[in-house]
């Protein structure tokens, strides 16, 4: 007992000696102590996910992306009620895990944590930095040709690199006609696709996300970009957001509905620029008649 008091005293003597990313390491090494000695009912997760957090991320960073995407998979389909319920709680649509601790979270899809955050935790920790991110149904709501008498009504869209200018995204982007779904909270696009054109850059930890639709999971990443929507007076928005990246586009369950769909155009561009917009049946065109003006207050009567 006395050695330990005197190793644990020699321990306290060199803290102050550490440097500020040394101190930043030794707290992450006592979270994860601590998450092992936690009663499973207290710490929350699964206790077959013990296993995933303790993944050495040296040894994760040497797999191939086929078992990189099989463990992600595994930890979804393994945490998916307890992925919920942290979400829920923190009112957030992702979350940054390590050894089982959140270590962070956030309501808006555009502040997910860069590569370069994602790697200097896995580097510090020596563990996985997990990503969860929340999984709302897409709601199938019909325009697009499809048949002879059934169309799905699209959104003509320009996507550029995240943080470009208008004037950048104007002469540079990849216009899209993308189904628009007021059903679907996101926007999502064809990943070859954007890689091929430069609009995102590949990514140094490819930890690949699945969300269900039509009963099949699919793979995807989730990147910032700036897209830019031209109204009908010839002028044109532009705002960066989030956006799903699916991988495999042509074989994945969002292209059942609609074999010739180029992407899918979610309300977050309606709600986020925010857009007033005209569907026409008798056309089928989409007008856009430009951001939606601000509500004013009502006055107070004098």
């Amino acid at each position: 007992m006395l050695t330990a008091e005197i190793d644990f005293e020699q321990v306290l003597g060199t803290v102050d000696q550490l440097s500020s990313d040394e101190l930043d390491l030794l707290q992450m090494r006592i979270t994860q102590s601590r998450q092992k000695k936690m009663p499973l009912a207290l710490r929350g997760y699964p206790d077959e996910a013990r296993e995933l957090f303790a993944i050495p991320f040296d040894t994760y960073m040497a797999m191939s992306d086929d078992e990189r995407d099989a463990i992600a998979f595994r930890a979804y389909k393994i945490l998916d009620r307890w992925i919920d319920q942290e979400l829920k709680a923190r009112h957030a649509k992702w979350m940054l895990v390590s050894g089982g601790e959140i270590l962070d979270a956030s309501s808006k899809l555009i502040e997910y944590p860069a590569p370069e955050k994602l790697m200097a935790i896995g580097k510090k920790s020596g563990l996985i930095p997990f990503v969860f991110i929340y999984t709302p149904l897409i709601e199938e709501s019909g325009w697009s040709a499809m048949s002879d008498s059934d169309y799905y009504p699209t959104l003509s869209i320009t996507v550029g690199r995240f943080g470009a200018k208008k004037e950048e995204i104007i002469l540079d982007g990849v216009t899209i006609e993308a189904d628009f779904d007021t059903g679907s909270p996101e926007l999502l696009l064809d990943y070859d696709q954007m890689v091929s054109n430069g609009v995102i850059g590949t990514i140094p930890i490819k930890q690949a996300h699945y969300r269900p639709h039509l009963g099949e999971f699919y793979p995807f990443h989730l990147r910032p970009i700036a897209v830019g929507i031209t109204n009908d007076n010839g002028q044109t928005l532009t705002k960066d957001i989030g956006a799903l990246f699916v991988r495999n586009w042509r074989q994945s369950p969002l292209c059942l509905v609609n074999p010739d769909r180029e992407a899918l155009a979610g309300r977050n561009l309606l709600l986020g620029f925010p857009l007033q917009v005209v569907l026409d049946g008798e056309k089928k065109t989409t007008q856009i008649l430009g951001k939606k003006p601000a509500s004013k207050k009502p006055q107070k009567r004098k």
